[in-house]
């Protein structure tokens, strides 16, 4: 045993005596061998140092890219809230009335909620109506600016706008016109809200619509316009949002009792103006509105009976609220007569909950402003109608003709200013 581990023993050392013979030959005798290994080492070093800096040069280069683009972000939020703040306070300031635009919304660096970005606005005003606005946001070394361009919206936004249907019959023709210029070449726009097959009946002949025809959000103009032969002069298109039918609450007035007008002319001035029961016209009795504004709030109903007539003069306003109905033999053989020449002269406000029906008989010139969200609107034929229209439903029978007066958008300024709402008509970035 001993002798074969000594064999053993001398075997290893033999074996080992060849290996470094190996490694001094390739040290003396092929040194290059050697060197490469080295060379691909101190390669293989400076290859992963140009990757590892590359990658941190691109990982700096990314973060500084997301702290550039998040201050940017910042900044355009920060603008948006600034423009959104200032049309809520020129909404803001037309609940004082009246309206005064001599101290216009403005602020300077107001730090946007939690967040660092900062806004600032400002707005001025222009002799048509138009306010601008310009809001800046701020973060960082980022700066975003928008501006926007705002106008008062009110009730009469639209010559026709109905919750439900709109029915055109042969020959109707509807235009637009501005009573304040004398244009006679304004924009026209009716629809419904409404998204139902055949909301929108459009009868043929020499039917016209100079302007717009739009239906509900997200509704198909195909199904719920139904065109006879109708010419429309401009787009249909559908609603990109809802639109509201406000609730309308009529001014505080002192309470005035119960009118009861036999035959025979009441007349009745801005003293008259106040909370009503009643108004009733009796037969042939005549209401008759002259001196200035006058604005009644009818608690319950108002009664035309047969050759009754409401007339609203030149020179002087009549602003109707009835909770109730309108009731007058379908107003077929009553009168509502404004004589200002103007819509706005004359604005009727039906604000009961229950359906109802009104009616303009044959060969009616009629001038005025309705806001009746539950009420069914008829105009017979051959009815000249100027003014705009919120109701139920409207229905015009054979050749009337509306015209849109395009004054009554904003209507309210200075009188009522709960119809009105400061709103964007256009937006830019700068």
């Amino acid at each position: 045993m001993n002798s074969k581990k000594i064999a053993d023993s001398g075997q290893r050392i033999a074996d080992s005596r060849k290996k470094l013979n190996t490694i001094r030959y390739t040290l003396y005798a092929k040194p290059w061998a050697c060197g490469s290994a080295v060379l691909l080492v101190l390669f293989a070093v400076v290859m992963l140092s140009v990757i590892g800096a590359g990658l941190l040069n691109l990982g700096m280069q990314g973060r500084m890219l997301s702290i550039r683009t998040a201050s940017e972000i910042s900044a355009r939020s920060a603008a948006d809230a600034g423009l959104v703040k200032a049309v809520f306070e020129m909404n803001e300031k037309l609940k004082v009335i009246p309206w005064n635009d001599s101290n216009l919304p403005q602020t300077t660096d107001e730090t946007l909620a939690n967040c660092d970005a900062t806004f600032s606005y400002t707005v001025t005003g222009d002799s048509n109506g138009l306010y601008t606005v310009v809001s800046i946001g701020n973060s960082g070394h980022a700066q975003r600016q928008v501006g926007s361009t705002l106008r008062p919206k009110g009730l009469f936004e639209y010559g026709l706008l109905t919750r439900e249907t709109i029915t055109l019959e042969m020959n109707t023709r509807l235009y637009g016109y501005d009573s304040d210029t004398g244009s006679t070449d304004a924009a026209l726009t009716i629809g419904t809200i409404s998204t139902a097959p055949d909301s929108i009946v459009l009868g043929g002949g020499t039917s016209i619509i100079n302007g717009d025809v739009f239906v509900g959000f997200e509704g198909d103009t195909e199904t719920v316009i139904q065109n006879d032969g109708a010419v429309i002069n401009g787009r249909t298109y559908a609603l990109v949002e809802e639109l509201p039918f406000p609730v309308i609450t009529p001014p505080s007035l002192p309470d005035m009792g119960t009118m009861d007008i036999v035959a025979g002319t009441t007349v009745l001035g801005p003293a008259g103006s106040g909370k009503y029961t009643n108004i009733t016209l009796q037969d042939s009795g005549i209401l008759q509105i002259d001196g200035g504004d006058v604005v009644l709030h009818v608690t319950g109903n108002v009664v035309m009976n047969s050759d009754s007539q409401i007339q609203v003069e030149a020179g002087s306003f009549l602003t109707l609220y009835v909770d109730g109905s309108m009731i007058g033999d379908s107003l077929n053989n009553v009168e509502i007569n404004n004589y200002t020449g103007v819509p706005v002269g004359l604005k009727l406000c039906l604000m009961g909950e229950s359906e109802q029906t009104i009616e303009f008989k044959n060969n009616s010139d009629i001038f005025v402003a309705i806001y009746a969200p539950n009420t069914n609107v008829i105009f017979k034929n051959n009815t000249n109608f100027r003014g705009s229209i919120v109701a139920k439903s409207v229905y015009m029978q054979n050749n009337s003709i509306f015209y849109y007066d395009v004054a009554l958008q904003g209507e309210g300024i200075g009188n009522s200013n709960e119809w009105v709402r400061f709103a964007i008509d256009r937006w830019q970035e700068e």
